[in-house]
């Protein structure tokens, strides 16, 4: 394998991102304990505070307040209350979908890397590659497919190194969109070059779930820092990939 600058390594091996999964699962189960605890608190406050301004909170202000004015502080608090659980019910359901999204592309990336490429062409071999990438880990399947059908394929009116389509992504995974893979041969990949390539697939028309950005050459580390803060509203993922005569890396992961 080539070398790569320091910023560019951190996704370079299976090993890597297998520490990096570990890390990132950690993570999550820290954000999962701080949400339950959110919400266990908002559940608690939204049950126990009506019924403490209905019962004693009455009886220690009922010498100044009408009882009419605290059903409007109990209607007030019922009101605040409600949207606030909601909010942090709403923000929780977010994150995890951040990073279930996060988690799917390190699995993804797993597999791939996990991958032995084979075929005549470095084409059928990377379609080799994203296609096992996309079967079960256990069991059979996806047998059904050939990676050929998918080498040098159409997307709309352009030809893509490897076009797998929504329909075979959503029922070999759980995820819905196509996965395309674009090679860049014998020059380095620019962030104009990635501003194009996204821009030509954005306006495409067709749901995307992923994006291989593949190249012979090292990514400029202006690429790879364009890549890590400017990619994410895209609106699919982005994943830096090296061609190597070993075969297919991961070098950055999309978002």
């Amino acid at each position: 394998m080539t070398s790569r600058p320091e910023s560019a390594s951190a996704t370079s091996s299976a090993l890597a991102l297998s520490v990096l999964y570990v890390q990132e699962i950690a993570l999550l189960l820290v954000k999962i304990r701080r949400m339950v605890f959110v919400a266990v608190t908002a559940a608690l406050a939204l049950m126990v505070t009506p019924i403490l301004v209905l019962s004693g909170f009455r009886e220690s202000v009922e010498e100044f307040v009408p009882f009419e004015s605290e059903l409007l502080v109990a209607l007030f608090l019922m009101i605040l209350i409600v949207p606030v659980a909601a909010y942090f019910a709403l923000r929780s359901t977010w994150a995890m979908d951040r990073w279930q999204s996060r988690l799917d592309s390190l699995s993804y990336a797993l597999r791939f890397e996990s991958q032995e490429p084979q075929g005549e062409s470095p084409v059928l071999r990377l379609a080799n590659q994203a296609l096992n990438a996309l079967k079960p880990i256990f069991g059979e399947g996806g047998t059904e497919f050939d990676p050929k059908d998918f080498a040098n394929s159409k997307l709309g009116s352009e030809v893509y190194d490897v076009v797998i389509p929504d329909q075979v992504t959503s029922k070999l995974t759980d995820h819905r969109g196509a996965l395309i893979a674009k090679r860049f041969m014998g020059q380095p990949v620019l962030i104009d070059n990635l501003k194009n390539l996204t821009a030509r697939l954005r306006s495409s028309g067709f749901r995307l779930w992923r994006v291989l950005v593949v190249s012979d050459q090292q990514f400029p580390i202006e690429t790879l820092d364009y890549h890590s803060s400017s990619m994410e509203g895209v609106g699919f993922a982005v994943d830096l990939v090296e061609e190597t005569p070993m075969g297919f890396s991961v070098v950055a992961l999309g978002h």
